[in-house]
């Protein structure tokens, strides 16, 4: 099987090229299947993945990464910088020689010199920059439509174009908008442009010009927020959906009521993922606003749309433990959604274990759980996990919720040594956390277990606002682990050996579907009511 982790680690440059020459169809099938699942890869590795596939001259693949949303102006700059690296790095080379023999040149001077030679050289050599490919980009450049090019004048920074117009000596007619090149070198937007009338308006103007050239909400926030009265209103009238139900605790009012109501009305449907979507969906219930059922049936779609093959058995681990009223909310949540795609079961734990009264598959299992299960006590994580090490059971997947404070044991044992004599005796598991701890922090028990070299995932969230977007990274990391990743993979690796790219992604797309449905149709009570109405009622009951 191909190694995955080339994708989820910051793997060098000449890694990915060596990967794409020598196993072109593994490393293709492989990307493709991890952006099938929804699993976000770092800014790095989609740089690093396009300026390999440049350097080997593979169109069909660096057409096909620009194609997606993930990969813009950020991921083009890099890669070219990093195909470019190899001519800087020999200029550099010259200059740290040259002031070497000159033998007046302080070591305090060459110093950071030679930290800048060894940066150039650390991603290898793979291809460079050439004519034929600053051509080739320049023709994707020319493809951004002059609306966008707007808008990125008004909430990019310019730094990125400026680069990219020093490595391709980009022309003011390479761009939809002639004028948008010296903007971006400080020369002023033409009167009359939206960009211009942002420039010059002032706050209390700013309802007018949004009006009026539909600005883009994204920026007019920078600009005014809390945003006045007029301003939301003005917004209302023309915004898309999503950005009317993304930002609608700074939008509300009477008018963005009306036009959000409206459009669904009429069959309009939010374009964001399904995580983004309950997230959005219960924060409208709680501000109980007239129009939130209306989202009802839009999610309800969209969730049973959803197609993640898991492999199971999953138990989800919850933490009760004092304080943690919201990890036994996301473990509900988490555990009645896998109950869609695959067996699943869910325990608590705060000084011992808590069995749930049921697994919650129905909408009174759910209102059982989240009414029964109470946050008390210490916190023993391993009194969750001892059941499968005693009973012996076979579980592919734990799924931990918790903010990782563990100070219990249980059969005198912490989570971590637990963990390993489950590995070791039962089955090699994978763990998967959902923290709720600050964003650079690492947690207690995940740092216990990578002392020891155990493997696990970690997915950070807020205890007080738990962001539910995480979702979709979740359920398409604890995907990739296992035989059905790696047999879909060998599938369309196989396809590749005589389809192209283009031809391939939809049947990649109908493999994953049926592999899910089947998942689906084998869980418990499959034919029960939507998912969406189970996790709303999650939260309503609380």
């Amino acid at each position: 099987m191909f190694d995955k982790r080339l994708f989820l680690e910051e793997a060098i440059l000449s890694d990915h090229h060596d990967a794409q020459r020598s196993r072109r169809a593994d490393y293709v099938a492989t990307l493709l299947m991890l952006l099938e699942f929804g699993v976000e890869l770092s800014p790095g590795v989609r740089s690093r993945a396009l300026a390999a596939a440049w350097a080997r001259r593979d169109s069909a693949l660096a057409d096909h990464l620009l194609s997606r949303d993930a990969w813009g102006l950020a991921e083009v700059v890099r890669a070219l910088q990093l195909l470019d690296s190899g001519r800087q790095a020999r200029a550099l080379e010259r200059r740290v020689t040259r002031l070497e023999q000159d033998g007046r040149t302080r070591k305090r001077r060459l110093g950071p010199l030679r930290s800048q030679l060894a940066d150039l050289r650390r991603e290898g050599h793979a291809g460079s920059l050439s004519g034929a490919l600053a051509r080739r980009v320049r023709r994707w450049v020319s493809t951004i439509p002059a609306d966008k090019l707007e808008y990125y004048a008004i909430t990019f920074p310019f730094e990125p174009w400026r680069r990219l117009a020093d490595l391709l000596h980009l022309a003011p007619s390479d761009f939809q908008l002639t004028w948008f090149l010296g903007h971006v070198f400080g020369e002023p937007a033409p009167r009359g442009t939206m960009t211009a009338a942002c420039g010059e308006v002032d706050a209390d103007r700013l309802a007018d010009v949004a009006r009026a050239h539909h600005v883009p909400y994204s920026y007019l926030r920078t600009r005014a927020l809390p945003a006045p009265a007029a301003l939301r209103e003005a917004v209302a009238s023309y915004e898309s959906l999503d950005t009317l139900l993304w930002f609608y605790e700074e939008l509300r009012c009477e008018a963005t009521d009306q036009r959000i109501a409206a459009r669904l009305e009429a069959g309009e449907t939010p374009e964001f993922g399904y995580g983004k979507l309950i997230e959005r969906l219960l924060a409208l219930r709680d501000l109980k606003v007239s129009f939130w059922t209306q989202l009802l049936p839009v999610a309800d779609r969209m969730l049973q749309g959803v197609r993640l093959p898991l492999d199971p058995p999953v138990v989800v681990l919850g933490d009760a433990s004092s304080s943690m009223t919201s990890a036994i909310r996301v473990a509900t949540i988490i555990g009645s959604l896998l109950t869609v795609f695959s067996r699943a079961d869910l325990r608590f734990f705060n000084h011992e274990l808590i069995e749930p009264p049921v697994v919650p598959r129905t909408i009174h299992d759910v209102l059982t759980v989240t009414d029964t299960v109470k946050a008390t006590g210490s916190t023993a994580p391993a009194a969750a996990l001892w059941p499968s090490l005693s009973r012996r059971e076979l579980v592919r997947s734990f799924v931990v919720v918790t903010d990782e404070e563990e100070n219990t044991q249980c059969q005198g044992q912490r989570f971590d040594a637990m963990y390993k004599r489950y590995r070791e005796q039962v089955f090699p598991a994978q763990a998967t956390f959902v923290s709720f701890i600050r964003q650079q922090s690492e947690g207690q028990m995940v740092r216990a277990l990578r002392l020891q070299e155990l493997p696990c995932r970690q997915f950070r969230l807020d205890n007080q606002r738990p962001d539910l977007t995480k979702l979709d990274s979740i359920l398409g990391m604890m995907a990739t682990d296992g035989p059905l990743f790696a047999e879909r993979v060998e599938t369309v690796a196989g396809w590749l050996g005589d389809a192209s790219i283009a031809e391939v992604v939809p049947r990649l797309r109908a493999l994953v579907g049926a592999a899910a449905a089947d998942e689906a149709s084998a869980a418990p009570n499959a034919a029960g009511r939507g998912l969406l109405g189970r996790l709303v009622s999650t939260l309503r009951s609380r």
